[in-house]
């Protein structure tokens, strides 16, 4: 990290690219998942959500759409009565999940998949121990694969805070 002469301070990450090669395979698998119910994104989930079309062009919706939804529903929440907003930031997440977590979560996933994607899951799993060993400790940072991990890792605590909390 660094400090800029305003007295704000830089964390600085290390990020994973990935080869044309491997960006084209990333693509292929993350559609695969996209086209998956056991991969779905939790409707609590703001960011990287899938994209409504195959042929979008991209691995993802628009980000920006994501942050104007979560917005609009945090204004509509504090708009009624006896309600706070409590924002938080997993700081340092990616890299302090466990690579055995990843696995296991993403095996889990997997398991559940409908039989026409279990063709797949073993090249599936595959990529992503490749790409897991690739970046060393925890969740890369860089590629768009790290989303789908992070939204598996976390898709236990979002479930039990939704159990608790519901909509809140």
């Amino acid at each position: 990290s660094a400090q800029s002469p305003q007295g704000v301070e830089h964390y600085y990450r290390d990020c994973l690219a990935p080869s044309p090669l491997t960006a084209i395979a990333e693509s292929l698998i993350l559609g695969i998942l996209a086209a998956n119910p056991a991969f779905a994104v939790s409707s609590r989930v703001y960011s990287y959500h899938w994209p409504n079309s195959t042929r979008s062009g991209a691995n993802y919706d628009f980000f920006a759409n994501g942050y104007k939804q979560r917005n609009f529903d945090i204004a509509a929440a504090l708009a009624r009565s006896n309600q706070v907003a409590v924002i938080t930031d997993l700081k340092g997440f990616y890299p302090s999940v466990r690579n055995e977590q990843i696995i296991s979560a993403l095996k889990s996933r997997l398991d559940n998949a409908d039989g026409q994607h279990m063709a797949s899951g073993e090249a599936i799993l595959e990529f992503y121990s490749q790409l897991l060993a690739a970046g060393g400790n925890g969740i890369p940072i860089g590629p768009a694969s790290a989303h789908v991990l992070g939204h598996l890792v976390l898709a236990d605590v979002d479930r039990d805070l939704t159990q608790k909390y519901g909509d809140k």
